[in-house]
This record gives C-alpha cells, structure tokens and sequence, in this order.
C-alpha cells in the first residue's frame, strides 16, 4: 500500500504545474514505469495517470521519452481493461498532440494497436 500512497501524494503535488518539473528532476518517470511493467502491483491506472499529468509539461515528455514507451502503451491498448485502454490512448494522444518528435511514431504505433 505503501507504493499507492507514494503516487497518489506524487500525483497531488504534481497538479500544480510548477511541481511537475520538480518531481521529473527527482526521478520519477522510470520509476513510474517499473509500476507498469510490474503485473503484481495492480497500479496500472494509477501509474497511467502519474504518465498522462507528466505528459502535459514539457519537461516530463522528454524524460518520457527517453523510455521504451510506445510499445507499452499498445499492448495495454490491445489486452487491457476498458478503463486501462482509455488512459493509456489519453496518454498517446497527450504525446502525439503536444511533442512533434512522437507524433510520426505514435501515429504509427497507434495504427497499429487498433488494426
């Protein structure tokens, strides 16, 4: 329960704008990739929410960026439920919208994911 506190009180001070910057300089992307990518912590939402408010502030699209992402994000796409395809398609589309280096590949990969 400890982890789920963590990123929700992660997620909080990330509302305000300002904070979104300091909590990607702390680390926080990859550990909130580790969240995904772990099936037996059962965070998945949450860890998708965490990637769409960062998603929104420059600083946290190019740590995410630095990341194996995309693939991620298709799969959940394709095999999760109805809750988790909606954020991880919101957290593309974030990408896609407002960083013109995703918007090629994510086009792509969302093609994909949905064919």
């Amino acid at each position: 329960m400890g982890k789920k506190d963590a990123l929700t009180a992660m997620f909080n001070l990330c509302l305000n704008h300002a904070n979104k910057a300091r909590v990607v300089d702390a680390g926080i992307v990859p550990l909130v990739q580790l969240l995904l990518k772990d099936k037996r912590i059962r965070m998945l939402d949450e860890a998708l929410s965490m990637f769409l408010l960062l998603a929104t502030h420059p600083q946290g699209r190019h740590e995410i960026g630095k990341l194996s992402f995309i693939g991620m994000l298709v799969d959940i796409i394709r095999d999760g439920t109805p809750k988790n395809k909606e954020c991880a398609a919101s957290v593309l589309l974030e990408l896609s919208l407002n960083n013109l280096s995703y918007s090629c590949s994510t086009s792509v990969w969302c093609l994909r994911a949905f064919s």
